[in-house]
């Protein structure tokens, strides 16, 4: 079985003879029975997503169990089943007091619960409304000023350490900071072991480095993960409603010549870039909200994955599309509005499928236990309770969590622009990583797999490098699916 929310991973092989488990993927390769056969899907699905959806791994014969899922083995038959499915169909009457309290209380609760440990421990302070609130309510329950960790970039595009301090400040934590220079070269190999499959979350590289310090004083933390798929905190989130609103413009409206001019208009860098997203997503905007929704979480679409595979590659993906994907988790959601189906299917797979894992493979990788409260069942089960105006109220998101907490959260929190919490991949193509880029993806080792076109991967480097597009996230991919496979060949 694996657990509710999918906060750890949980991999299985079976045949005729044997079954196979194990949280990561190394130890059942070394089981001589599983078979090591790489699925071109979950390749597919990669290439979309930047992580590999569950039930897929890269391995054809090996799966993922899907959260709150178990299955049994019995007199050689298979039972698979959902134990645990949240619920965004019920409603609560609650007044807003009733609900405010209610949120404070439940959260406070889950706090309370993760603070039990026999072993030093902490919070991760990254600045954002999640982790500064975790780090509020632990002061408020803590006789001891609260650890927090925080670290810093030398880019200041990527830097939150003034608001970390300000939160620490108000709290009095014993705070610490950390300044890191990420050295992608050198901590990719690491993390390409460590992960199992290919995994494309550029931000693994920042969770590595906090989770290594911080583990040098406490060996648990606590975290604000989870906060934006319960409240709707991401910028996605806002598009999504518009979005739907450019699907009633008729299709020969979108479609007209100046939209094609103006994508192909000579703004400056990085307007150009912003522009020409915007504007390819409206021409593209389809009936289907599902569709609508992965234009704005794809990395690679359908048609540019379509361009970049070799012919044989692409006979072994005939009929698989990523958008069915997203469009089965609308459906499961059982609810008719559109905030609450995304965030069902966020909560059902980008969640435990790509930040779980990323922080997971982190934390444990330097013996470190993480702990998010806000991934407690009860609490989630709660919020998904609450109507989606509430979490996303016009262009203000997470707003009923901002005015629960805004007794102890400084409006310089509340109301800052939310930062990703990334590293300059942008950037280090285009200086430090260029050369490395180029003879790795360029090799005729990655060129002999057959998967992609090596001139068309050499255009996707070259327009980056020119600025005339920004490719970051898809030569990140890209680099790491030929580093995993190159690492495969050394077990």
């Amino acid at each position: 079985a694996r657990d509710i929310i999918g906060q750890k991973p949980l991999f299985y092989f079976s045949n005729n003879n044997i079954i196979a488990f194990a949280s990561s993927l190394y130890p059942l390769l070394m089981v001589p029975e599983v078979e090591k056969e790489i699925d071109p899907i979950a390749i597919h699905h990669f290439l979309t997503f930047q992580y590999i959806p569950s039930p897929f791994t890269i391995f054809k014969k090996v799966k993922k169990l899907s959260p709150g899922h178990y299955h049994i083995w019995k007199n050689g038959f298979k039972e698979s089943k959902k134990y645990w499915k949240i619920n965004f169909k019920y409603k609560t009457k609650e007044s807003i007091y009733e609900i405010k309290a209610h949120i404070r209380e439940t959260l406070i609760n889950s706090v309370k619960m993760r603070l039990i440990s026999d072993v030093p421990l902490g919070a991760f302070l990254s600045g954002g409304i999640d982790s500064s609130i975790i780090v509020g309510i632990m002061a408020e329950l803590s006789s001891e000023p609260v650890k927090t960790f925080s670290i810093d970039f030398e880019e200041q595009a990527f830097s939150e350490i003034k608001y970390a301090r300000m939160i620490a400040n108000r709290f009095n934590t014993e705070h610490h900071e950390f300044t890191v220079k990420p050295k992608a070269l050198e901590i990719l190999p690491k993390l390409i072991r460590q992960y199992g499959e290919p995994f494309g979350d550029s931000s693994a590289i920042p969770t590595y480095y906090v989770s290594k310090v911080t583990s040098n004083h406490v060996k648990v933390k606590l975290t604000g993960d989870a906060g934006d798929e319960n409240f709707a905190g991401y910028k996605r989130y806002q598009y999504a409603k518009w979005f739907e609103l450019f699907k009633y413009i008729p299709k020969t409206i979108r479609n007209n010549p100046l939209i094609s001019f103006l994508i192909r208009n000579p703004f400056n860098y990085p307007k150009k870039q912003f522009f020409k997203k915007l504007l390819k997503i409206i021409s593209s905007i389809d009936s289907s909200s599902g569709k609508n929704y992965l234009l704005q979480i794809k990395v690679f679409a359908e048609d540019e994955k379509d361009e970049i595979y070799t012919d044989d590659f692409k006979k072994e993906l005939e009929g698989v599309n990523s958008i069915t994907l997203i469009e089965e988790f609308f459906q499961k959601a059982e609810t008719a509005d559109l905030l609450d189906k995304i965030l069902y299917t966020d909560i059902q797979s980008y969640l435990p499928d790509c930040l779980m894992v990323k922080v997971d493979v982190a934390s444990m990788a330097n013996s470190l236990e993480a702990r998010s409260p806000f991934l407690d069942h009860e609490f989630i089960q709660y919020v998904a309770s609450l109507p989606s105006s509430y979490k996303l109220k016009g262009n203000h998101s997470k707003w009923i969590l901002k005015e629960t907490f805004k007794d102890i959260i400084p409006p310089a929190i509340l109301n800052r622009k939310k930062m990703g919490f990334g590293v300059p991949i942008e950037i280090w193509f285009r200086s430090d990583m260029k050369e490395f880029v180029y003879d790795t993806l360029l090799s005729k080792k990655a060129e002999q797999r057959g998967i992609f076109q090596k001139e068309v991967v050499e255009k996707i480097i070259n327009n980056h490098i020119k600025k005339e597009e920004n490719n970051a996230y898809k030569i990140w991919l890209l680099l790491n699916l030929e580093l995993w496979f190159q690492e495969m060949e050394r077990i």
